[in-house]
Formats: structure tokens, C-alpha cells, sequence
């Protein structure tokens, strides 16, 4: 409360800088209401609460009930700093919009002078996000105006969720320094909201114990950002990439995601959607195919994340795009962190054709070296490189002359 000085010398009490309480504001606004309807909706020339919740778009009961929570101690929700969200605030000018056009301005100038004086109003009823994560940055993804929010959109989409506005993320406990980063960056205290625990699952009628380490969280405004940007919590409803006009964004994203769902010394990817990684091989021009998943030991690893999956189909990246992705952003997962060689995509193509080590070494007896490089796109080189990586035994000199025979 200032004192300022009029013309009269005399001092007079300034209320500008006064409290504008929440029961000032709905008596304001009935007093206000009651001059804009007919007086035969006046019960003694007065405006009952009950009609103003009615007008207002509320129940018959709304503002008497808000009334009681103010001053009334017993009341089992009782909150005498009680104030209105933003979102209600919101509903109360439209409705007031709807019902008395231009004549509303009075009501919807009190809105304002409500909004003005009160700086702490939540966004909207039931908030408890900002009480729980104070540092919170809810509206982080509002905007994907920078690589790292880009970044973190591709590692959400392989690897997070959301339930309602709850935003989820688990990993194998190995990559929990990644949870801890990103909560870092979006103002989470992480010794608080990362946590581990343990989680079986059956795979071929054996029960295996994975120890997980997990984030979970509760943020309207994200959460609804994020569902704006198209995220989809089920992996098999994942089916295009980003509307991003920068490439760098894009490629960031991309980043975020192969860190997610991708596999560690490969440029390969992983979906539980073809029609998904279809759009990325369009969008960022890559030369190889998606194709189906066949191997078992590569199925194992993923059946955790992709349990209720019909399939899962990858797509090399390729050594240009993805040395171009690590180049673009440095701040990603370390223990994925590598560049490859064009013999190095050559050669995970090719492990990808055969499959696994057992298979090659049951081909090399029933095929001459040349053929299995038809056979398999390859080159003599990139074959030679694999058998001695996969320490695959060839037969002995004379061995096809001895078949023929």
C-alpha cells in the first residue's frame, strides 16, 4: 500500500499495489453480472451465486463451494489462499463473451485486473507439477528451436511415454547417466526423480531379470507439447519424422532417437514400424532398405522393449549420414559415440544378409566364395573381412574339385 499526494496537499490512500483476493473478485464480478441481466432474474435486486456458476459455465454449486473452501476452516477442502487457474479464467471470458458480447468488456476487464494482481495462478486446476518440480521447465518443448530439444524429441520418441500427462522413460540401468542428463536440462533434481528397480520377462518359456533404471514424472504442459509435436507412446504408432525445416534439427533428432532405438557399433535402427522408418529412409535419403528382423540373438536383445510387437524391422543409417549426425551433435550417449568407414556399412549389410556366424559357415561348404559374393550384393573383400571377424574355418584346397569329381 503506497500514500500519494493529490492537488490539496492532503495524502490519500493508493490501492493499486493492493491484494485483489479471490473473494473481492467473485463479488466484483456478481455485482458486475447483475447490472448486465433483467431484474426479474434478481432475487431482491440481488444476483445469487448459484446463477452467476451458471453464467459463468459452472456448476449450479461452483462458486458456493468456492466460497466455503475460502472461509470456511471444516470444510474438507479448505485453502483460504485459494485461487482461480488461468484455464478457468479462460472458460469464465468466454462464456461471459458468449451470453453478453460487447457488454461483457466490464466483467472481462475484472478477469484481467484479477490475472494482474495475482502473478502465482496456476495454468490450470489440480496443478501440482510446479509444487513437486519447482525448476521445472514446462514448457521445454513448446518450441524445438535448438539442437538439444531436438535431441532429446528422438530420444523420447524410441525410448519415453506418456500416461495421461505422466511422462515415463526407462532404460537398462547401464545408460543411467542419460536419464540423469536429461534431467538436468528440463530442471528435474534427478537424485529425487531417478530410480531403479528390477523387471523379468519371458522370452522362449525362460524367465530373465533385466535391472532397470527409470523416470517418471507429471507435467500437464509437457505433455500436452509433446502430443502437439505428434509423439506417439506406442513404438508401433510411430510413422513419420519431425516437420523440422533445419537439417541440423532434424539430424539431432534423429541422434536422439538412434541413441534410443539403435544399435551400439552399427548404424542401424530399429522400429517396431515399417511404414516409420520408410519415412526416414525417404526424408534423409537413405540408399539402403528397411527390412524384417530375422536374427534370434538381435530379437533377444530387443524383446524387452518391443514385447508387443508383431515384427521389428531396421534400416542402416549408412557411414555419411551417420558420421554426419555425430558431427552435428556432440552431447549425445558416449557409449555410442563412433564414426564408421564406407567398408564399415559394407560389412553391416552384409552380417545383416547372412544373419549370424552359424549360417555363413554352413554357406562356405555349400558355395564357392564368388558365388556367395552374387549371392550377397558384396564384394570379395568385404565377404574376406567377415570370415575372418566371424573366424569362419573355409574348406580344404581341392575341396570343389573332389565334389565335381
Amino acid at each position: 500500500m503506497n500514500l500519494k499526494k493529490n492537488n490539496s496537499k492532503s495524502f490519500v490512500i493508493d490501492k493499486s499495489g493492493a491484494k485483489y483476493t479471490t473473494l473481492d473478485f467473485i463479488e466484483d464480478l456478481r455485482i458486475k453480472i447483475s447490472k448486465l441481466i433483467p431484474k426479474e432474474e434478481l432475487s431482491r435486486g440481488r444476483l445469487s451465486y448459484y446463477k452467476v456458476s451458471k453464467i459463468l459455465g459452472q456448476g449450479t454449486y461452483f462458486i458456493t463451494h468456492i466460497k466455503s473452501r475460502i472461509i470456511n476452516p471444516n470444510d474438507p477442502d479448505y485453502n483460504p489462499n485459494y485461487k482461480f487457474s488461468k484455464k478457468l479464467l479462460e472458460s469464465f471470458s468466454k462464456h461471459l463473451e458468449v451470453r453478453f458480447k460487447h457488454k461483457a468488456k466490464g466483467c472481462l476487464n475484472l478477469i484481467k485486473k484479477y490475472k494482474d494482481k495475482n502473478h502465482d495462478l496456476k495454468d490450470y486446476s489440480r496443478q501440482q507439477y510446479h509444487i513437486h518440480n519447482p525448476n521445472l521447465k514446462e514448457d521445454y518443448f513448446r518450441e524445438i528451436n535448438d539442437k538439444e530439444k531436438a535431441y532429446w524429441f528422438g530420444f523420447l520418441g524410441a525410448d519415453g511415454s506418456i500416461e495421461g500427462y505422466r511422462i515415463i522413460i526407462e532404460l537398462s540401468v547401464k545408460d543411467k547417466a542419460q536419464l540423469i542428463r536429461f534431467c538436468k536440462d528440463i530442471g528435474l533434481d534427478s537424485d529425487k526423480k531417478v530410480k531403479e528397480r528390477d523387471r523379468t520377462h519371458e522370452y522362449r518359456g525362460e524367465i530373465r531379470t533385466y535391472r532397470m533404471t527409470y523416470l517418471k514424472f507429471k507435467c500437464r504442459p509437457m505433455a500436452q507439447d509433446l502430443k502437439r509435436l505428434d509423439f506417439a507412446s506406442s513404438k508401433a504408432e510411430r510413422k513419420d519424422v519431425p516437420n523440422f525445416k533445419d537439417r541440423k534439427y532434424l539430424l539431432a533428432w534423429l541422434l536422439g532417437f538412434y541413441d534410443g532405438d539403435g544399435a551400439q557399433n552399427r548404424t542401424l535402427i530399429y522400429s517396431a514400424n515399417e511404414k516409420f522408418l520408410d519415412r526416414v529412409k525417404k526424408v534423409f535419403k537413405v540408399r539402403n532398405d528397411v527390412y524384417k528382423v530375422k536374427d534370434p540373438e538381435v530379437i533377444e536383445s530387443l524383446s524387452l522393449k518391443f514385447k508387443f510387437t508383431k515384427g521389428m524391422y531396421a534400416l542402416s543409417l549408412g557411414p555419411r549420414l551417420f558420421n554426419e549426425m555425430m558431427f552435428n551433435f556432440e552431447c549425445s550417449m558416449e557409449r555410442k559415440r563412433r564414426f564408421f568407414s564406407e567398408s564399415s556399412e559394407a560389412l553391416d549389410i552384409l552380417k545383416e544378409k547372412v544373419v549370424n556366424k552359424e549360417r555363413l559357415q554352413e554357406l562356405v561348404s555349400q558355395y564357392r566364395k564368388y558365388e556367395l559374393v552374387e549371392i550377397f550384393e558384396t564384394t570379395d573383400y568385404i565377404l574376406s573381412k567377415l570370415i575372418k571377424e566371424w573366424n569362419i574355418h573355409l574348406p580344404e584346397k581341392g575341396f570343389w574339385r573332389n565334389e565335381l569329381n
